[in-house]
């Protein structure tokens, strides 16, 4: 991206990372299109050619189909206020991605995500940029980005699937409903066991969402309804009255 078209920084959002999971029909996209409007500027990574649809969101809608043509994008929206860029992920390699969004620093240049006062990565399928083959390849973007006023969305069919790295660093965590046997094994060993017994519990489109950061959680519907909250139990096995908290 030439610097000639590149903004005046401004002071970006506070950074979130979001993580959802949940197989195909359970409604994991819904519920990260429902995540995602609160950011007026957007990237997202799309594999399924549902994202580009000018009338999804309210502002402008750039498709590129490449690197090159992501560089021009990102260019023409620099200097607006709601925009969304959406590429198709196999276009992309995960490191260049990561050099473009949150390069090196450089003295007395900003990088592209602070210069337009803060964006979202929105990942629809996290597995295909983030495997544990490419996990090294972009932590930068999930360790490095919330300097640079990166958010990032990253929704999967297969936890297991994506590198340990996104999980871990993500405050926010989605578990929708799934009888699939691999993956109820991987949420059993990645959550405390009331959360796992919410998720063996789930009904039609609900997710378990922890919050890490503010220590609380529940069942949602995938419209981002809280529809009953799932106490934290005592060391003794009992509820503790009055809260939803997570260790």
């Amino acid at each position: 991206m030439g610097d000639t078209r590149q903004p005046q920084p401004r002071k970006p959002p506070p950074s979130q990372r979001d993580f959802i999971a949940g197989p195909t029909g359970s409604g994991k996209t819904h519920l990260l299109r429902v995540w995602a409007k609160r950011y007026p500027r957007q990237l997202v990574l799309d594999v399924t050619g549902e994202w580009s649809n000018p009338a999804s969101f309210e502002g402008e809608v750039h498709w590129a189909a490449d690197r090159p043509q992501l560089e021009k994008a990102l260019d023409k929206v620099a200097g607006l206020n709601r925009w969304r860029v959406v590429v198709p992920t196999e276009r992309l390699d995960p490191e260049e991605l990561t050099k473009l969004l949150v390069p090196i620093h450089r003295p007395g240049r900003s990088s592209f995500p602070r210069a337009v006062g803060g964006m979202a990565l929105v990942i629809d399928e996290a597995a295909e940029l983030a495997s544990h083959a490419d996990a090294r390849k972009v932590r930068a973007l999930w360790l490095r980005g919330r300097h640079h006023g990166l958010s990032i969305l990253a929704a999967t069919q297969r936890a297991a699937d994506v590198g340990r790295m996104v999980t871990s660093q993500s405050e926010r965590v989605a578990v929708l409903q799934t009888g699939e046997p691999l993956d109820l094994a991987y949420w059993r060993q990645a959550l405390r066991p009331e959360w796992y017994e919410a998720v063996l519990a789930l009904g039609y489109r609900e997710a378990v969402v922890v919050d890490r950061v503010k220590r609380t959680g529940g069942v949602y519907s995938t419209d981002g309804r809280l529809l009953r909250p799932v106490p934290m139990r005592s060391p003794a096995g009992l509820a503790e009255p009055g809260t939803a908290e997570i260790a």
